[in-house]
């Protein structure tokens, strides 16, 4: 399993403004594993750079917190968010219901980001 996640490059989960995501051909080059010991992205966002290199070890920052804890979220419990982000409906007026919702359960909040940001 270990090998399939670093032999197989991993979309980003998010689309994100202001994304790196068209530069990944130009930077992926620029990564030299061997040279470096650990990727930092200060500003995450949507995370293509650092998901096209699978370094192995990274440091993700970003001023979003709620970006933030939907990665730790979705990392420690990917099941949990796709099974709540399956649950909520779609269509125009389930968006703006879900938009409204104020969650605090760490699950359904980084769902209703994931669901937010990808219907975008």
């Amino acid at each position: 399993m270990l090998w399939f996640l670093l032999t197989t490059m991993v979309s980003p989960l998010l689309r994100w403004a202001g994304s790196k995501r068209q530069h990944v051909p130009f930077l992926r080059e620029c990564w030299d594993a061997g040279k470096y010991s650990r990727y930092v992205e200060p500003f995450a966002g949507s995370a293509a750079v650092f998901f096209a290199v699978a370094p192995r070890r990274a440091i993700l920052g970003d001023i979003n917190q709620e970006l933030i804890q939907t990665y730790q979220t979705v990392k420690r419990a990917p099941d949990a968010v796709y099974r709540q982000l399956t649950k909520f409906a779609t269509g125009e007026k389930a968006y703006y219901k879900v938009r409204s919702m104020r969650l605090r359960s760490l699950v359904p909040k980084a769902a209703r980001f994931v669901y937010l940001k990808v219907l975008l």
